[in-house]
């Protein structure tokens, strides 16, 4: 091969690898700016939180009355600084109970017990989402708190209460 290949193959071979680069430290510095104002979770508590919670909202009424009370499904995984997930609940549509599924992604853990995590549906077709704020006992093994966001059934701003257990 004469020199011209070897630099053109060098020349190239540099472009994707600093591509490559970019995108990797370009996702990283996302990621950590995301992250940098997350309190650091400290073990014992990251022990608590993670697992699966049950119990349920007591939403306020509103356009639908009868979407007061229903059950409530949360599994967490918290890491050092984030706190992701899954819930359902259900809630009754047109006379049947109807589940709905959210995920929970970049939650943040402040002064030791309190939990913000934000949902948004599975099916991004669908208009939902909201905050919960959560306070985690000292045993670790309960929570309540508030909820509020959009709700689909209802086609209105929603709010209530919650209590959640750690499932056994």
């Amino acid at each position: 091969m004469n020199t011209d290949i070897w630099v053109a193959f060098i020349v190239a071979f540099g472009v994707i690898f600093a591509a490559v680069i970019s995108v990797v430290l370009t996702a990283r510095y996302k990621n950590n700016r995301i992250n940098q104002n997350n309190e650091s979770i400290p073990l014992e508590r990251r022990k608590a939180i993670n697992g699966n919670w049950e119990g349920e909202i007591d939403q306020d009424p509103g356009k639908k009355p009868e979407i007061t009370n229903y059950p409530v499904f949360i599994r967490l995984n918290a890491d050092e600084r984030t706190i992701d997930g899954e819930m359902r609940w259900k809630v009754p549509v047109d006379g049947k109970d109807t589940e709905f599924y959210f995920s929970i992604q970049n939650g943040q853990f402040f002064h030791g017990r309190f939990l913000r995590l934000n949902y948004t549906p599975d099916d991004k077709a669908t208009v939902q989402f909201g905050t919960l704020i959560l306070k985690l006992n000292e045993t670790g093994n309960s929570m309540d708190g508030k909820q509020a966001g959009y709700g689909k059934t209802t086609g209105d701003v929603v709010k209530g209460s919650l209590k959640i257990d750690k499932a056994k």
